[in-house]
């Protein structure tokens, strides 16, 4: 709905309730984001609300932000990455508490979309509404912060592309809503194969019986 990923929730679910290791929490938070954007991007591709261009654009330096973002976090404490989750994490809460009302969005004629600019059609306004994009500098910079949020924490990184194309880019909210929502996929793909190749990805989800056991041992010959 707000083109955040949902890292947000999962990774504290995971590590704070069902004792999962903060960094093998985050790689699967990495790849549920996967699953929860190409699910979302369907129906707001379906729609004509995310604008493939600049999300394209903004990757560019998102995925470089969720590489590196991947190897630091891989290569952190336990308990120095659960310290910055959760100032990350309060930084969010705030944002959500607290974001400024966005209006209504802006309206440009064809010929004035530029480059990046984009039409949808705003069915609660009845009208098509076009826009176009501001200040790509800006977008390119806080996209590769977060990136680098999405590697390291798992989050997805959409708590920040959103207010950032919204306010300063002056994208309206669906289409910044719906281009987030295409853009943490990619961005979380880049994140992951970094826990991937570090071996922080556990697919297997382990009996209590088998729990004695190392991730990295073979049950079946320990037992045997």
């Amino acid at each position: 709905m707000v083109g955040l990923g949902g890292g947000v929730f999962m990774v504290p679910a995971l590590a704070l309730f069902l004792d999962v290791p903060i960094h093998e929490a985050i790689a699967a938070s990495l790849l549920a984001v996967v699953a929860t954007s190409t699910t979302a991007t369907i129906a707001y591709l379906r729609d004509d609300l995310a604008n493939l261009r600049l999300g394209m654009t903004l990757e560019t330096t998102t995925v470089t932000g969720a590489l590196i973002g991947g190897l630091v976090g891989a290569l952190l404490s336990r308990g120095v990455l659960s310290a910055v989750f959760g100032g990350v994490m309060m930084i969010v809460s705030t944002y959500l508490l607290v974001r400024p009302h966005t209006g209504e969005p802006e309206f440009a004629e064809q010929e004035d979309l530029g480059t990046l600019g984009d039409t949808y059609r705003d069915r609660s306004l009845g009208t098509t509404v076009g826009y176009k994009v501001r200040w790509l500098p800006l977008g390119l910079g806080s996209s590769l912060v977060a990136g680098l949020v999405s590697g390291l924490l798992g989050v997805g990184g959409g708590f920040l592309t959103v207010p950032v194309m919204v306010l300063g880019m002056r994208v309206p909210v669906r289409a910044a809503v719906a281009t987030s929502s295409f853009m943490i996929g990619i961005t979380a793909y880049a994140g992951a194969m970094v826990y991937l190749a570090r071996g922080l990805i556990d697919p297997v989800v382990k009996h209590e019986e088998d729990s004695k056991c190392s991730r990295r041992v073979d049950c079946r010959a320990a037992s045997g």
